[in-house]
C-alpha cells in the first residue's frame, strides 16, 4: 500500500466515519491499517485535535552522530600523537651511532636465558650476544 499523509481534517473525517459507519468498511474504503487508526483515536484521546496534526519525522540519530564526532575527534588525538611519537624514534635512531645500530638488528632481549644459546650479528665482538650489547648500549626510546 502507497504511503500517504494525511491531514488533520481528514483524519477527524476518517474516525467520525468510523464511529458512525462502522470501523471495517471505513478502513477498506480509505485503505488504511487498524493499527493507524488506533493510533489517530489514541492521539484524539490524549492530545485533543492537535495530536492529529501532522508531525515531521524526526531523526532519532542525531545523539549517535554526535558520539560518532566525538570519537573521531578522539582517534584524531590519537593518531598524531602516535604521530608524534614516531617522529621523534625516528629522530633519535639518526642521531645513534651506526656501531650502535648495527649490533642491534635481530636481537630478542632475553633470548640466551630461555634457549641458552647467544645471538650472533655482524657487529658483536669474539663471545659477545646481541643481547649483552644492547643491554650495555641501549639508550631510553620512547
Amino acid at each position: 500500500m502507497k504511503r500517504r499523509k494525511w491531514s488533520k481534517e481528514e483524519k477527524l473525517a476518517i474516525l467520525k466515519e468510523a464511529d458512525q459507519e462502522g470501523l471495517e468498511a471505513t478502513l477498506r474504503k480509505h485503505g488504511i491499517y487498524p493499527s493507524t487508526y488506533y493510533t489517530w483515536r489514541k492521539q484524539l484521546r490524549l492530545e485533543g485535535e492537535g495530536g492529529l496534526e501532522a508531525q515531521e519525522r524526526r531523526r532519532k540519530d542525531g545523539h549517535y552522530i554526535r558520539q560518532l564526532e566525538d570519537e573521531v575527534a578522539l582517534l584524531k588525538e590519537l593518531l598524531a600523537g602516535w604521530e608524534m611519537e614516531i617522529a621523534l624514534k625516528d629522530e633519535l635512531l639518526k642521531n645513534l651511532p651506526a656501531r650502535q645500530l648495527a649490533g642491534r638488528q635481530g636481537s630478542i632481549p632475553g633470548r640466551e636465558k630461555r634457549h641458552n644459546t647467544p645471538l650472533r650479528g655482524p657487529g658483536d665482538e669474539a663471545g659477545q650476544s646481541l643481547v649483552d650489547m644492547w643491554s650495555k648500549q641501549a639508550p631510553v626510546l620512547l
